[in-house]
């Protein structure tokens, strides 16, 4: 889906007036009452209350008159913005019929207020979870413009940036009803640090796909990673050792292995990784890590050597949070390895294959 930039978007307190009345901004009095930082959070966030619930109604009375969502679309924004204003409000509303299922959360939200205008910027995450599979969440970075005119704020546009530009995968479908099982308790997994969909969807291709027998997973989290690399290895016979420093995760991680099914063949480790990964023993046939990022090239000192020939070294946040440039630079710089960066539209997974 490809979003235009609105011209809302780069508002600044010394924007000139006649901008500001070219975006359909009634001016305020000196005398009425002035916006603050916190009724505009307050706005949003009930904007986004209503928008969870499917209120349509609730939700018309945010939108200013003049409201535009640039939408799917060859149009610039200024086209958008030439045509009707029930015309512009078509995507928002389009939304509810064809979406009965989705879920919008904020993340990193960032508040300012330029005289009348308020202007959120969040990563904005758009998630569907149909009654049949799963499908991931559409991530992009949204753009709230606001306005202040009777004590109350308006929403006048929304904008986004590029989409990512791999599509979002189909929803995951169960084979069996062990695989029924698996799927269903992802689903109901916390989140808590957990990859995103397609990343975790990647790494049980992966293992699947090079038969994978003796799998190490450094960073469990709540287990959402770990369930789809399991979906694996209950097909090739496989075992997963997980190492996870926070005891609340491990507990809620073991909890979804019961649930799902998984726990004869899923060991988790308790404690610092650094140091218990020398528990290990080889051959390896995949790593994935996911815990801090700056011991990543501490753990592949020490797990490397322990992976066959033809074995992967999966990486994940090559692109957020931030990855470790010692990490990145050791990948890429080894004639003995071979790294690609995939899925670097979101947090970005590296996959590097140690050569035969």
């Amino acid at each position: 889906m490809h979003l235009g930039e609105s011209r809302a978007a780069c508002h600044t307190a010394g924007m000139p007036r006649i901008l500001l009345a070219f975006l359909f901004i009634p001016a305020i009095s000196l005398a009425a009452s002035q916006p603050s930082l916190d009724s505009l959070r307050a706005a949003q966030q009930s904007y986004v209350d209503h928008f969870n619930k499917f209120d349509a109604s609730a939700l018309a009375a945010f939108l200013h008159p003049d409201y535009s969502e640039f939408a799917a679309s060859a149009d610039t924004p200024d086209l958008w913005a030439a045509r009707p204003a029930a015309q512009r409000t078509t995507t928002f509303t389009d939304l509810f019929s064809a979406h009965q299922t989705l879920k919008l959360e904020l993340t990193s939200a960032q508040y300012v207020i330029a005289g009348s205008t308020g202007i959120v910027e969040a990563n904005q995450k758009l998630t569907q979870k149909p009654n049949d599979g799963i499908l991931e969440y559409i991530r992009t970075r949204a753009t709230f413009t606001w306005v202040f005119a009777a004590d109350r704020w308006r929403l006048l546009a929304v904008h986004r940036s590029a989409p990512p530009a791999s599509a979002p995968p189909a929803p995951a479908l169960a084979q069996d009803p062990a695989e029924a099982r698996i799927l269903t308790t992802l689903l109901a997994t916390p989140r808590w640090a957990g990859v995103p969909m397609v990343d975790g969807r990647l790494l049980r291709v992966l293992a699947e796909s090079i038969q994978a027998r003796n799998v190490v997973e450094v960073g469990t989290s709540t287990g959402f990673a770990t369930l789809w690399i399991a979906d694996a290895l209950r097909k090739t016979g496989g075992h997963l050792t997980t190492f996870e420093l926070d005891h609340g995760r491990a507990t809620t991680a073991r909890r979804q292995f019961e649930v799902a099914g998984v726990s004869g063949f899923v060991t988790l480790i308790e404690g610092d990784a650094h140091k218990n990964v020398a528990q290990v023993k080889g051959p390896l046939d995949m790593v994935f890590l996911d815990a801090d990022k700056d011991g990543y090239l501490d753990y592949l000192n020490q797990l490397l050597p322990l992976v066959r020939p033809g074995g992967l070294i999966v990486a994940h946040n090559m692109r957020f949070p931030t990855p470790s440039p010692d990490y990145v630079k050791a990948v890429t710089t080894d004639p003995n390895l071979e790294t690609i960066f995939l899925n670097m539209d979101d947090q970005g997974a590296g996959v590097t294959m140690k050569k035969r």
